[in-house]
């Protein structure tokens, strides 16, 4: 009743387990071989708070790079 009336759709057990399972899942990933990606937040994917992963644009050159801006910018 309470965390319908809050808003949230899981409950302060679920956030619970979620802290749990996201700081063994950092404590593993600080003792592996250097270059494997940070794991995602269990916490933020259920909370809706989870950060989009960045675009990354590349250019052959120059003009390409000026032709993108200028469609960006229009």
């Amino acid at each position: 009743m309470r965390r319908r009336a809050a808003g949230r759709d899981i409950g302060t057990d679920t956030l619970l387990l979620a802290g749990i399972a996201d700081s063994v899942a950092l404590l593993l990933w600080r003792y592996t071989k250097a270059g494997t990606p940070r794991p995602r937040s269990l916490t933020e994917i259920l909370t809706g708070q989870a950060e989009a992963a960045p675009t990354v644009m590349v250019f052959r050159d120059g003009r390409a790079f000026d032709e993108a801006l200028a469609r960006f910018l229009e």
